[in-house]
């Protein structure tokens, strides 16, 4: 955006904010997804990263006006049409990013720094994951929705899961920003024999 000789600590400390939230934010894409934050956190950091992305654009629109930055060669050849695609879509994509960084990734750091280990029971279902990211074989906790979370198991053993909702005892590491699910335990009686697999 701008030469090395002219400003650079902006230029610096924008690229180094926006890695920081790319890396904090992609690691629930392509990280272990077996983390769930509380439902308060989430709530939080919805609107924390909304408020941030403002202040976030302001201060890149304020760098662009007093020519603290300026676009690259790149931004000058773009349509008006594809000018007005960036401008809407980067916000919209960096508070996606942000939200994930506030929302998950920064509480499981906390967690896997500050928790008590714990045993809870929830009522689960055996899922099919989908997507590139995600685990083949998984259990879906039935009292929470959380796109990002996910607990998989080894295919033998998916298999032998009861088809219908079923109560599971998880062994967890939590704290007040969320829980790590670390181990689970089904059962005996509900598990299928493998001869009801063939």
């Amino acid at each position: 955006m701008t030469d090395r000789a002219t400003n650079p600590w902006q230029q610096h400390l924008l690229h180094s904010i926006l890695i920081a939230i790319a890396i904090l934010g992609g690691f629930p894409i392509v990280g272990p997804k077996n983390f769930l934050p509380a439902p308060w956190v989430c709530t939080l950091s919805l609107y924390l990263s909304a408020t941030s992305v403002l202040l976030f654009s302001g201060w890149v629109i304020y760098l662009a006006r007093t020519r603290k930055i300026n676009p690259g060669h790149p931004w000058h050849q773009y349509s008006r049409i594809k000018k007005g695609l960036t401008l809407v879509s980067c916000p919209l994509i960096l508070w996606v990013m942000l939200h994930l960084a506030m929302g998950y990734s920064l509480p499981r750091l906390w967690t896997s720094l500050v928790s008590e280990p714990a045993i809870v029971q929830y009522q689960v279902t055996r899922t099919l994951g989908s997507g590139r990211y995600s685990c083949d074989h998984q259990l879906s906790l039935d009292k929470f929705d959380s796109f990002a979370f996910e607990f998989c198991l080894p295919e033998k053993f998916w298999h032998r899961l009861p088809d219908a909702p079923f109560i599971a005892t998880f062994k967890v590491n939590s704290s007040h920003l969320g829980t790590t699910f670390e181990g689970v335990r089904v059962p005996p009686h509900l598990l299928k024999s493998a001869s009801e697999n063939l």
